[in-house]
């Protein structure tokens, strides 16, 4: 299996608590996802993003709860993040811990764009998953702000009547639940189908001090992550480059190989080589890249066939429906319905 982006699937934690919150077992939870108990035990342990993210829609329809990633949210804990953790838990401030965090944060999510821009007294966290519709990954980045939240006021320890609050939420995607939940747990103003995923905080909240912070656990920490980044680096290859590039591109137009041979600087014949050398092609991986963009689309009842065909750039829901069933041995239709029957016959039956 070619190795793409990937997340460390102990931020998969938060979901599972909320879940099992909801009445739902944990251990029938992992079963039905395919993941075992002994993945969450290893440190910085990561599985492929696409899988995760498959995970996540999974516990959506199991659950029956659009909104899992929010209410997930206060599930969230520093320990989430691994070696991280201690650099975040150990650093002066707040704003040190944050700038901690963005320095390694492709060690447990390499799908995510996360930027931080500081203007006119205000924080602005924004985050993006490049190549992902927001439909796909709107119970993550409700997650990841509703997380924020979370993780500021555990490190400063600041009491209820003085919690750092955002002054502003903004959401690409449509509201998964009542507009009312999210202003409750953001006890701010929350607004939907704006141009950017973006959290906005008073700026004074970077000056927040850590109690307890130890600059030696600091150091020994950012030497363990140090020695990770390296040991990761030389794990990826070039079909997994080209991969993220193709997928990034169905939101445009799908690229050809010659565009794709222009961004990567190679001429044409030089980039087929080094994905045949690697065991591919081209071809291949666009291919790869609509049958998992298909098989996540399935997953949302509320895109209607014929529109997964043409955001796949099939000439139209025939040829769609002609290369899925090679894929999958059946009809989109057949799939998405046996996804249904699933989330039904095994987890609602238990509850």
């Amino acid at each position: 299996m070619k190795k793409r982006s990937q997340i460390c699937v102990s931020l998969l934690t938060p979901y599972l608590a909320q879940a099992e919150a909801l009445g739902f077992p944990r251990e029938q939870l992992l079963t039905e996802l395919g993941l075992n108990e002994a993945l969450f035990s290893k440190a910085m342990q990561r599985i492929a993003f696409r899988d995760f993210l498959l995970a996540v829609q999974r516990l959506v329809h199991i659950t029956q709860r659009a909104d899992i990633g929010l209410l997930s949210g206060e599930h969230f804990h520093p320990s989430t993040l691994g070696p991280l953790s201690y650099l975040m838990m150990n650093s002066d401030s707040i704003g040190e811990a944050y700038r901690g965090f963005l320095r390694y944060e492709a060690l447990i999510n390499e799908a995510v764009e996360t930027r931080l821009e500081v203007k006119d007294g205000l924080i602005f966290n924004s985050e993006r998953y490049n190549g992902y519709s927001d439909e796909e990954t709107a119970p993550l980045v409700e997650a990841d702000f509703s997380a924020m939240m979370g993780y500021t006021q555990f490190l400063s320890f600041r009491p209820d009547t003085d919690k750092p609050t955002p002054l502003r939420v903004d959401f690409r995607h449509q509201p998964l639940t009542a507009i009312e939940h999210y202003e409750k747990r953001f006890a701010a103003e929350v607004r939907f189908g704006q141009p950017h995923n973006v959290i906005v905080f008073d700026a004074a909240i970077m000056d927040y001090r850590i109690p307890g912070a130890d600059a030696r656990i600091v150091t020994r920490a950012i030497a363990e992550l140090d020695a990770i980044q390296l040991a990761l680096r030389g794990e990826r290859r070039f079909v997994t480059d080209v991969y993220d590039f193709i997928k990034e591109g169905f939101y445009s137009e799908i690229p050809s190989a010659k565009t794709s041979a222009e961004h990567f600087a190679m001429s044409v014949s030089t980039f087929q080589r080094r994905l045949r050398e690697e065991g591919s092609s081209f071809k291949q991986l666009v291919e790869q890249v609509r049958k998992d963009k298909a098989e996540v689309y399935l997953r949302d009842l509320r895109i209607p066939l014929a529109d997964i065909g043409e955001r796949l750039g099939f000439s139209d829901t025939p040829a769609f429906f002609k290369a899925f069933r090679r894929w999958s041995g059946k009809t989109p239709a057949e799939y998405r319905k046996q996804l249904a029957d699933d989330d039904h016959s095994n987890i609602g039956n238990d509850r």
